[in-house]
This record gives C-alpha cells, sequence and structure tokens, in this order.
C-alpha cells in the first residue's frame, strides 16, 4: 500500500506553481508548523504512525479545502517505442480495443505533475504510460502538496519522507530509490547538493547499502530505451490487501500492510534506525525544522526528471496490481483502471473473498451496468474500512468511477481535469 501525506506537506496558504503542483490557499500548515497549528489532526496522525511505521490519513488531507490543480496537457512520450504493428490507425505498443473500438494512437492527458524527461521502462506500451501517469497524478490530487518534491520533516519518527509516494528513512522504503540514482544518475547528487552535504548523503546511502546488502538495478538507456537490469528489493513482498485504514481485527489479528509502505528491508532495524539518526543529525534545527539549505538541496534532487523516473518505476508495482484487478472484474476502460489504482494507493487492495461474494452480488441483483457493479464492489470493500473513514474513502471511490464528485470537500471533474475518457485503452 501507498499512502501520501498531502495533509502535512509544506503548504503554506498562498498561491504557488512550483512546475509541478498548484494549490490555492489550502490553509493547511508547514511541515513544522503542522505539529502546533493542528494537534488534533497530529494525534490521530501519529497514533497511526506508531502502530505502522508510517502515516496513512488519506482521509485528513484537504478535507473542506478548495483544492485547485493546474493542470496542463501533455504528450506521452513514445519516442522510444516502435510503432505497432497490429495497430491500424499508428498507436505505440498494445492498446487493447475498448468497447469494441480500434486501438489508437496515444490520446494527451492532462496533469499538474511534470513528467517531462522521464526515462520509462521499455516494457510499458505508450498507453500504459498514459494510463499510469493519470493514475499517479489523480490519485496524487486527493493526498498531494508539492508533488515529486514532496518532504516531510520527523515529526513522526521516521526520519524523512520524501518524494510522491512519500517513502521513508524509518521503513528503509526511500534508501533503495536513493541508491538507484546513486548508482545509476551519481552526477544528480553533484547537481543538487554541495560538497559536504553530498558526501553525507552518500554515506548515509552506501552505510545503509552495506547493513542490507541492498543491490540497486542498473538502468541502461539503449536507442532512447530505458533498460531496468538486476537488482530487486521494492518488488518484493506478499500481495497486500490492506491498510491502515482498516480495522485492526482483519488478517487473523492483525493487520498487513502495504508492500510500498515498508520495504522488504525495514525488518533490519539497526540500519534502518541509524538512517533516521543521520536526519535527525543533519537535516534539522534544534526546534525539528529543515535546515533550509538541506530543504532546497533535496527538492532540486526529488524535482530532477531521473529521479521522478526512479519514483515512477517505484510504483510500477501499483500499475501492475490495477491491472490485475481490472482483468479480475472484466470492465476493461481507463475509468477501472484508475479506480483500482486508487485503491492500491489507499487501500492496498482487494481479497479474493471480495471479489468472489461481488460476482455472487452482481449475479443475485442482475447488475449490467458498469458504473453500478464497480460500485458494489466498493461497497463490498469499504466494509472493513474503519468506521470514521468510510464515507472518504467511499465517496472518492465513487468520485472516479463516476467521473466527478466531492472529495474532502472539493467538487472536482476528473474527466476534464486530467482530459481522459472512462473508455479509454488502458494498456
Amino acid at each position: 500500500m501507498v499512502v501520501f501525506r498531502g495533509g502535512l506537506n509544506g503548504l503554506d496558504g498562498v498561491h504557488r506553481f512550483d512546475n509541478l503542483l498548484d494549490f490555492q490557499a489550502l490553509g493547511r500548515a508547514t511541515e513544522e508548523e503542522s505539529m502546533q497549528t493542528n494537534s488534533l489532526k497530529k494525534s490521530i496522525i501519529v497514533s497511526l504512525r506508531f502502530s505502522v511505521a508510517i502515516v496513512a490519513l488519506t482521509a485528513l488531507s484537504g478535507c473542506g479545502d478548495n483544492f485547485s490543480p493546474l493542470s496542463f496537457k501533455q504528450e506521452v512520450d513514445v519516442s522510444d517505442l516502435e510503432e505497432s504493428s497490429d495497430s491500424p490507425d499508428g498507436g505505440f505498443g498494445k492498446a487493447p480495443a475498448a468497447v469494441g473500438q480500434a486501438p489508437a494512437k496515444v490520446a494527451n492527458f492532462c496533469s499538474p505533475l511534470s513528467f517531462q524527461g522521464v526515462k520509462w521502462d521499455s516494457s510499458l506500451s505508450g498507453w500504459a504510460r498514459r494510463s499510469m501517469s493519470i493514475g499517479l497524478s489523480l490519485s496524487g490530487s486527493f493526498e498531494g502538496g508539492q508533488g515529486w518534491k514532496n518532504l516531510t520533516n520527523n515529526f513522526d519518527g521516521q526520519g524523512l519522507s520524501a518524494g510522491l509516494l512519500n517513502q521513508t528513512l524509518g521503513t528503509s522504503s526511500l534508501q533503495p530509490l536513493l541508491a538507484q540514482l546513486l548508482k545509476n544518475s551519481p552526477e544528480v547528487f553533484t547537481a543538487s547538493f554541495g560538497s559536504s552535504h553530498r558526501a553525507s548523503i552518500v554515506g548515509m546511502v552506501s552505510s545503509w547499502q552495506r547493513a542490507t546488502g541492498y543491490q540497486p538495478p542498473t538502468v541502461k538507456v539503449v536507442q532512447g530505451k530505458a533498460i531496468v537490469e538486476g537488482g530487486g528489493g521494492l518488488e518484493d513482498g506478499a500481495d497486500v490487501t490492506s491498510s491502515v485504514l482498516d480495522r485492526p481485527e482483519v488478517g487473523g489479528g492483525g493487520k498487513v500492510f502495504g508492500e510500498m509502505q515498508v520495504s522488504p528491508y525495514a525488518a533490519k532495524a539497526t540500519p534502518a534506525s541509524s538512517s533516521v539518526d543521520w536526519a535527525v543529525a543533519n537535516l534539522y534545527d534544534s526546534k525539528g525544522s529543515f535546515v533550509p539549505s538541506w530543504k532546497s538541496e533535496l527538492r532540486t534532487m526529488l524535482g530532477h526528471p531521473d529521479y521522478v523516473s526512479i519514483q515512477i518505476r517505484a510504483a510500477q508495482k501499483l500499475h501492475e496490481k490495477a491491472l490485475k484487478y481490472v482483468s479480475r472484474v472484466k470492465i476493461n476502460d481507463v475509468r477501472t483502471y484508475l479506480l483500482m489504482f486508487d485503491i492500491a494507493v489507499q487501500n492496498g487492495g482487494i481479497n479474493e473473498s471480495e471479489f468472489v461474494e461481488w460476482e455472487k452480488v452482481v449475479k443475485s441483483k442482475g447488475l449490467t451496468q458498469p458504473a453500478t457493479k464497480l460500485k458494489a464492489l466498493i461497497d463490498i470493500r469499504v466494509r472493513r474500512v474503519l468506521t470514521e473513514w468510510q464515507k472518504d474513502v467511499r465517496s472518492r471511490k465513487y468520485a472516479i468511477i463516476d467521473g466527478t464528485g466531492t472529495v474532502h470537500g472539493s467538487a472536482r471533474k476528473l474527466n476534464t481535469e486530467y482530459c481522459y475518457s472512462n473508455l479509454d485503452p488502458i494498456q
């Protein structure tokens, strides 16, 4: 499961455009101020964070705020892909027909996130890249703050949280990404950090690698194609279907949390805690606030296309899970994909027993319309969610199904915001 920590990310209530996301007067405190200005939100989050070592209260972020993302139209980069021979009108890569349609050229999409300069995995078709881009943008919009440059301090004891999906040092989910960047794009560290800070952060990453034995994959760019070889870590782990928003009794007396939330290396507490200790000793002042130079340098690194590419590759497991769920429900359109992607992001997943129950409901009630069938599945999945978050989870998922709705108090028109049609191809 991946959970964003947008409700605590650094927004100071002013109109801001950072080449990534634009939020108008969200009225949320900065990451440092949030500990003082919203004690209720903090106490709830910290209690959950203590249980699972990661903040995951998606329902809190943006509640009642006027969310207004500034999206811009973007083309999917397919320059590294060959034109598909089985696509009559020149599609790139496999594009399953939606409701009898022939595959089409990859359509544009809109997003407040910048995908410019991203090195896509060469295994992903143009349509798959578009679907994943919209999925990251849409789900991120419910949580975000600074998009790819999200940065949160040590208020929760995790040392540092960074990036769109807010990987953390304390869960050892951030170090693998930094190690990948260090191996494949060391020049980004040189461009982002001053010499002393660069030596410090590289030392932390290298120390963690030695302790865990983590070997990052090699990314080779051959004729414009990004080819990932070897390595491992983030793609390991069980097919998790629960989240911290679910009831504690789920899963035989204890929750099983998402694979993107805690990496397989988190069990080795010593190297993880050493990384947290490094962050506390270096990144923050005596009040726990970011040292400005570190904050600026980290955001420079996080926004670099090479690190954005790594963030996207780290999220590819969500994409694969969403595709699996689309196949399971046999409703093959981008709306269903975006719904399943968001379930993976916010809720971890869906149990097979829930799919079986859903099939019985569809049959017994004679449901035929895709939207009605998908809402029936959500109603079943929501039963596992803690009572206080059920309304939020349901409204968020219904909005994706309908393409419009109110989420966290804001009216959203998702089809318009992200320039997609419900029946667009997925991959």
